[in-house]
């Protein structure tokens, strides 16, 4: 007469590494590592931007916090819009990656006739739909929770006519690395197919080179750390490079003479 066959629990315990423990737990394999508590991420704490110019200066609109929706610098917005304000009125405006939306409120501020806010991450659309209405302009903007560069691709299958563009381009800088090629792409479609007397800014990284840009000739920069704000507007004034970079490069030599001077009356001072 032959055995019983074992049970599956006797089977397990026969096993080395088989089997549960006293509280019923499977034992770890020999030289597993021990999991390591993981570290809480970062609190996301809601905070504000305020319009800098426009029907609407000095206003607050909400921000999410979200790092993956990098607000431009304040002082950068505002340069760019001392550089740009005055074709935005009457315009339709495209804020591309549009983030906490700053950009594009702050062009409706200043009088364009209306927009587009282009924002893939759908809970930072909804709160750019919220600082519309908030403000009262959401008959005025439409929200599209989307890829900025697809939505481009689909808008030009059939862009309107009028009234004249102005097209904000600030993407997170990783995407000039990761998505170059199609961020080209974009402007060169863009350039090709909006109104005559359109204007295109785009904020990119100081390290971008700028022959990156299509028509290099074409455009205007301006160097605000970290950041280069290109201008393309057709028609313009060739762009004098060299003379850019030797102006650049005056100014630097300029506020390193000053840094000398300040420290030399700080060793002074300190005698």
């Amino acid at each position: 007469m032959g055995r019983p066959p074992r049970s599956r629990s006797q089977s397990n315990r026969s096993r080395p590494g088989g089997g549960h423990d006293s509280r019923g737990k499977r034992p770890r394999p020999e030289g597993a590592r021990s999991q390591e508590p993981r570290e809480p991420k970062p609190k996301i704490e809601e905070t504000e931007i305020r319009i800098v110019g426009g029907d609407f200066r000095g206003r607050k609109i909400r921000y999410s916090g979200d790092v993956r929706t990098r607000p431009m610098k304040n002082a950068t917005r505002e340069a760019m819009f001392n550089l740009v304000g005055g074709w935005i009125p009457q315009r339709l405006v495209i804020d591309l990656f549009a983030g906490t939306g700053a950009v594009g409120i702050e062009a409706i501020s200043r009088g364009a006739e209306c927009a587009h806010f282009i924002e893939r991450h759908h809970p930072t659309a909804r709160i750019i739909r919220d600082n519309l209405a908030a403000l009262g302009v959401d008959g005025r903007a439409e929200v599209h929770s989307a890829d900025a560069l697809f939505w481009v691709r689909q808008f030009l299958k059939d862009p309107p006519t009028s009234p004249e563009w102005m097209v904000f381009v600030c993407p997170p800088y990783e995407l000039f690395r990761s998505r170059g090629a199609e961020i080209k792409t974009a402007l060169e479609q863009i350039m090709e197919h909006a109104p005559e007397g359109s204007v295109i800014v785009v904020e990119a990284p100081s390290t971008l080179d700028p022959h990156f840009f299509p028509d290099f000739d074409q455009w205007r920069f301006r160097l605000y750390e970290p950041a280069w704000l290109a201008v393309y507007r057709p028609g313009a004034e060739p762009f004098n490079w060299q003379e850019f970079v030797a102006n650049a490069d005056a100014a630097a030599e300029a506020t390193m003479d000053g840094d000398a001077e300040d420290s030399e009356q700080d060793s002074d001072l300190e005698s």
